[in-house]
């Protein structure tokens, strides 16, 4: 049977499969969820065991967005609203300067590839900024 097919095969397990499935997999207590959590977990787990999982990357970032979660914290990524291929433009004594948004954490401003906005801004100014506040996409972030 294919990954698609086991993962389909879920859909028509008891609540009671399901669970048993949930704890042989994780090896601890069944939480009180509904039927639907179970499967999507498990379809999750499926694929991981055949695609692989996380990036160490993108684990540690989800790791740390759940502690600043937990604090109370509120976390903004100064791209997560930009979409690829939004252009930036913004005026600056007297010169325009133009950055596309190619991904998260990608940039380009001037042909070469930068990280941040606040990188860019710091370039342009020569002093540190948050690159929202630089840009005027601060107010638009909180919408």
């Amino acid at each position: 049977m294919n990954i698609r097919q086991e993962i389909l095969s879920l859909t028509k397990k008891t609540s009671k499969e399901l669970r048993k499935m949930y704890e042989i997999e994780t090896g601890s207590k069944v939480p009180p969820y509904r039927r639907e959590y179970f499967i999507k977990w498990l379809a999750y787990r499926m694929q991981e065991k055949v695609y692989g999982g996380l990036s160490e990357k993108a684990t540690k970032q989800l790791d740390y967005l759940t502690e600043e979660m937990r604090r109370g914290r509120k976390v903004v990524s100064e791209n997560s609203s930009l979409t690829a291929g939004t252009r930036i433009v913004k005026k600056y004594r007297g010169e325009e300067h133009e950055v596309i948004v190619k991904g998260y954490n990608s940039f380009i401003y001037r042909g070469k590839p930068y990280k941040s906005l606040s990188a860019i801004a710091n370039e342009i100014t020569g002093t540190r900024w948050s690159g929202l506040a630089f840009f005027g996409l601060k107010n638009a972030k909180a919408n």
